[in-house]
């Protein structure tokens, strides 16, 4: 008799106690802030063709981002550039698409207190390792094995990358986030 009441006590009290939660968690962070900008990646979670469950030809679950503007000044970027040529940090070693197709010149301005709308990150071609200078090296290509794996994503640099109010670009890195990959 005691030993089930005990397991009802234990029972109510787990009822009863706040249980963390991960989306919500996941949600909720973002890489660290640049000139009031900030850039959160996640899994994708927007469409059924845009599912954390299905991968791009690179073996990566299909991943999206967010801007969004805690500063005072406004800032633009490039959704095409930020959807085709951001690179990603795959546990620690950086990687970029082997030829990028944003083709769209058109700048969006993010207003102070704002936060962009969805972009998905679609990597078209092969990913390929950068050097520590962000040079692409063509014969390290990505070989994504099983597992779980930590990743982040980094804006562009130069003029298709995220500009601040001064038209100088600010490069953004993303929160982490663990991908599992069948």
């Amino acid at each position: 008799m005691r030993k089930h009441f005990a397991s009802l006590v234990l029972g109510a009290l787990m009822l009863l106690s706040p249980v963390p939660d991960t989306a919500q968690s996941i949600t909720n962070s973002w890489g660290d802030q640049v000139e009031g900008g900030q850039l959160q990646i996640a899994l994708s979670t927007n469409s059924p063709q845009q599912n954390a469950t299905a991968v791009l030809a690179s073996g990566l679950p299909r991943l999206e981002m967010k801007i969004r503007n805690i500063g005072k000044d406004a800032l633009t970027f490039n959704f095409d550039a930020l959807s085709h040529s951001s690179t990603i940090e795959i546990d620690g070693t950086w990687y970029a698409p082997l030829g990028a197709a944003d083709n769209d010149p058109r700048r969006r301005e993010l207003a102070p207190g704002s936060q962009s709308v969805t972009i998905p990150i679609f990597f078209q071609t092969t990913l390929v390792q950068l050097d520590s200078t962000g040079t692409r090296l063509p014969a390290t290509k990505l070989d994504l094995k099983s597992g779980k794996h930590s990743v982040r994503i980094k804006t562009p640099v130069g003029a298709r990358g995220v500009q601040n109010s001064a038209k100088q670009v600010i490069t953004l890195i993303s929160n982490v986030i663990t991908i599992d990959v069948p």
